[in-house]
């Protein structure tokens, strides 16, 4: 049996319409996590979403870090423009919004956010200050973990596996025992009960292992790809044992990441990576736009959304916040599909203007 050279594969791709069309089928447990779930086990299903942010990570770290060192470097500068771009304009618009609604709340915000224990916590641990726009963290992560490889890359320690691999090994422990283990590591810690999500705890370790699956593609992407979807099944029943058990022990604390979630998330990826002969179709094409435009606005959309039904259908208000996930999705689909409507347009007319 042929096996694929998927060395040689990736390096004629840019992108894989496979991987493009993951991070649109992910996006409806992106907004489990930030809306919940309609149902008695919600709370179960929003938790075990958590697998996405890391499959979107590793996702990253398997395109911009790729094995060639000059391509690597250049995507790495692509990388931060695009998402320096990308959390300037969330966080202003995300300040924006809080700083309006805070106002005709009549809070007395300013002096609030610019403790230094607030500024810490936003510049260290990627922690949103305000009420509104908390999901802007995982662009954040992504800023700083592609400035600090870009770093790491020019110092010439990505290639090589005596230093990224320690390295990477110390991240993994950190996010475990300051994550969900941090009870079991002695947490609380100056003050706090544990790590949240953010550049050290999630995304250098996860786009490392992007890293890692890229260098090792041919041996890792030709494991029968069937068997992906059956690692992805082991890796949630371990996640709900995992939590369970922490929570019977009385030692949960903490449910955004476990063990678990990390095994759904390479599995999600590598299935959907091996896949390379994938027809080109909508999803293909436009995935990787739709789920970066969705969760640009989602958070945004469902405020303003929730804010008008609480005037002018308050009634039905905890019907819609109960299908809220759905509702916003739905609507930030079709301003994904109107603004790449008019994106499009926009570059015919200047292609025509050129000529």
């Amino acid at each position: 049996m042929n096996k694929t050279d998927y060395n040689e594969i990736y390096a004629r791709r840019r992108r894989v319409g496979s991987a493009d069309t993951l991070k649109l089928l992910l996006m409806p447990f992106v907004m489990f996590v930030f809306f919940g779930f309609p149902t008695a086990a919600g709370g179960y299903i929003q938790t075990l979403s958590n697998f996405a942010a890391p499959a979107f990570f590793i996702l990253s770290g398997f395109f911009i870090l790729t094995p060639d060192d000059a391509v690597r470097r250049k995507r790495l500068k692509k990388a931060i423009k695009r998402n320096f771009i990308t959390f300037t304009a969330m966080f202003i618009v995300y300040f924006l919004i809080n700083a309006a609604y805070l106002s005709y709340l009549g809070v007395n915000w300013a002096p609030e956010i610019l403790r230094k224990r607030i500024l810490f916590n936003f510049l260290v641990f990627n922690v949103w200050p305000l009420s509104i726009g908390g999901g802007i963290w995982f662009m954040q992560s992504l800023l700083f973990a592609v400035i600090i490889l870009l770093a790491a890359d020019i110092c010439k320690l990505l290639k090589k596996p005596y230093v990224y691999i320690p390295v990477f090994l110390i991240l993994v422990c950190v996010t475990l025992f300051s994550g969900e283990f941090s009870r079991l590591a002695g947490f609380p810690h100056f003050g706090y009960n544990y790590i949240p999500a953010g550049t050290v705890t999630r995304a250098l370790p996860y786009m490392l292992i992007g890293m890692f699956i890229r260098y090792k593609a041919n041996t890792i992407l030709n494991i029968n790809r069937w068997l992906f979807p059956v690692f992805f099944a082991v890796g949630f029943l371990l996640a709900a044992a995992e939590l369970n058990l922490l929570a019977h022990f009385k030692l949960l604390i903490y449910t955004g990441h476990t063990v678990g979630f990390a095994i759904m998330a390479i599995s999600a990826c590598c299935f959907a990576l091996s896949l390379t002969d994938t027809r080109d179709s909508f999803l293909t094409s436009h995935g990787r736009s739709f789920a970066k435009r969705i969760y640009v606005c989602c958070q945004p959309v469902y405020f303003i959304m929730m804010f008008t039904v609480s005037y002018v259908l308050p009634e039905y208000y905890f019907v819609i916040r109960a299908f809220s996930p759905f509702i916003v999705l739905t609507i930030c689909l079709i301003i994904a599909y109107v603004t790449g409507v008019v994106k499009f347009a926009l570059s015919e007319m200047k292609k025509l203007d050129n000529q």
